[in-house]
């Protein structure tokens, strides 16, 4: 098993995890700490400081990657705005299909 940071883009290496399966490693339990829906300010702030995007972004920029991280919010955007126009014009559903599909 091995524990990450869930919001740090490079630290959970999935290749690494990948090769070791298909080399007949085995399963692998990779947990990626993350942040909670609710925190303090203070950890929301800490946080902030790890945001993935960002990293990411800073990371493609330096490597002169630029373009693709402009591409990747350019989708990222798009995919929103579909799902808000999709969110607005649907209906809302039933009260007997609140509880539909939800796991917990």
């Amino acid at each position: 098993m091995m524990t990450t940071d869930g919001k740090t883009t490079f630290t959970a290496r999935p290749g690494l995890w990948i090769d070791w399966a298909r080399r007949g490693g085995g399963p692998a339990f990779l947990v990626c700490d993350t942040d909670r829906l609710y925190c303090t300010r203070e950890e929301e702030a800490e946080w902030a400081k790890r945001d993935p995007v960002k990293i990411l972004g800073d990371w493609l920029v330096k490597s002169q990657e630029a373009q693709v991280f402009e591409r990747i919010q350019q989708d990222v955007k798009a995919a929103v705005d579909d799902a808000v126009a999709f969110a607005l014009v649907e209906a809302f559903s039933s009260e007997s299909e609140v509880e539909s599909n939800v796991y917990a």
